[in-house]
């Protein structure tokens, strides 16, 4: 039915007939039946629109308990040499390439030797010239000696003769040096392996002109045994202080996203590294790299292991700094998976957890959760042993 203006002015006109017929006590009645009408529609309303709490439940486990840092780093050979040169020349001919396994005192490289020879001769014919000049110096002297001894030749004479065999002698030292050094010069174009190793990187080509100066040249990088290898892993200055000499570690590879390999903390050095105002402390993480499946150069994500738990009670650290809000305890519904906290409440973040569940601990020796009893929660006091943020020990 249609309500139009005449019909709604028309029931107006009725309702307050009818209201002016009705006695006093009447309409106090009615009006009396309004108000209580009207709050208790309103507080229907508040209460259909204040969230109900409902409790998340979770299972205490049993198992271990990691507390971690994480970092980067560069996996690299434990050792590594730099073969150089210390004379310059043209690269005559090389004898092993990227990946080639060489012994001590194996022949990498050859250098053009022509000068080289040239000059071990030239050094050879001064020391002949030297030794000859000695002989005559020597011959001299026992002459002049000789004579001086028969008072034929004045004093000043027998010591000329004495000086000049001296000078002689020094002079053939020093080409008898010059001579040695021609040949090892001659030999450093002879470049060696001097370990035991695998060659991970060569510089030059044949025909390429290498001058050696103050800095030698780096010809060839060779790595002792790449089956064992270390990560020089960067770590925050924050975190530095958990980490120890004997820590286990875990780290991936891109190449490998599916395994996880295991090392050891061999060394913390102690030199800063400081990149745009970020401080950071290298960690050498040790590893076994049996199949050779890891190579120089690949980054590593690693993860130190500072502390551990085993077979110890595990509870979500959420679970610390639940309280039930007010006298009103909230029946327990059990949804699929989740901890113990409050819908009606903010969860505590776990670092706010944290920190209260320490202030708390100082306060009275250990702390509190909530154990699910049917329909009400049983406090039940706890001792944290270790906590890495999400769960307790």
């Amino acid at each position: 039915m249609r309500v139009t203006a005449p019909r709604l002015s028309a029931f107006l006109a009725g309702t307050a007939a009818l209201v002016k017929r009705m006695r006093w006590w009447q309409r106090f009645l009615a009006g009396a039946l309004i108000v209580v009408f009207l709050a208790g529609g309103l507080s229907l309303v508040r209460a259909l629109a204040r969230p109900k709490a409902v409790l998340k439940l979770a299972a205490v486990q049993r198992g271990e308990l990691h507390v971690e840092i994480t970092s980067s780093g560069t996996l690299q050979a434990r050792n590594t040499v730099e073969v150089g040169t210390q004379v310059s020349g043209t690269i005559a001919r090389i004898q092993v390439d990227f990946n080639s396994r060489v012994r001590r005192g194996q022949l990498l490289a050859l250098l053009d030797t022509t000068f080289l020879q040239a000059s071990v001769l030239d050094a050879r014919a001064t020391h002949q010239k030297a030794e000859a000049q000695l002989l005559l110096a020597r011959n001299s002297l026992k002459r002049s000696e000789a004579l001086y001894r028969q008072q034929l030749i004045s004093e000043l004479d027998w010591e000329s003769a004495e000086a000049q065999y001296l000078t002689a002698l020094a002079s053939e030292t020093s080409a008898r040096a010059q001579l040695e050094r021609a040949r090892i010069n001659l030999s450093y174009a002879h470049v060696r392996s001097p370990i035991d190793g695998i060659v991970i990187s060569r510089n030059i080509e044949v025909g390429q002109t290498v001058a050696a100066s103050l800095n030698a040249p780096t010809l060839f990088v060779i790595a002792d045994d790449l089956a064992k290898m270390q990560i020089s892993a960067m770590v925050d200055e924050g975190d530095i202080g958990k980490v120890a000499v004997g820590q286990k570690a875990l780290f991936t590879v891109d190449a490998y996203p599916e395994r996880s390999f295991r090392g050891t903390v061999s060394k913390i050095y102690l030199q800063p590294t400081t990149v745009q105002n970020v401080v950071s402390y290298t960690a050498i993480v040790e590893l076994d790299n049996a199949d050779l499946s890891l190579m120089p150069g690949m980054t590593a994500n690693v993860t130190v292991i500072t502390k551990e738990q085993s077979d110890a009670l595990l509870v979500p650290v959420a679970a610390l700094g639940f309280q039930p809000a007010g006298k009103d305890r909230p029946s327990a519904k059990r949804p699929a998976g989740g901890m113990v906290t409050a819908a009606g409440q903010r969860p505590a973040r776990p670092d706010t957890a944290v920190a209260d569940s320490s202030q708390r601990r100082r306060e009275n020796p250990g702390q509190r959760i909530f154990v699910s009893e049917g329909r009400r929660l049983r406090p039940v006091r706890v001792q944290v042993l270790l906590n890495n943020g999400i769960m307790a020990a």
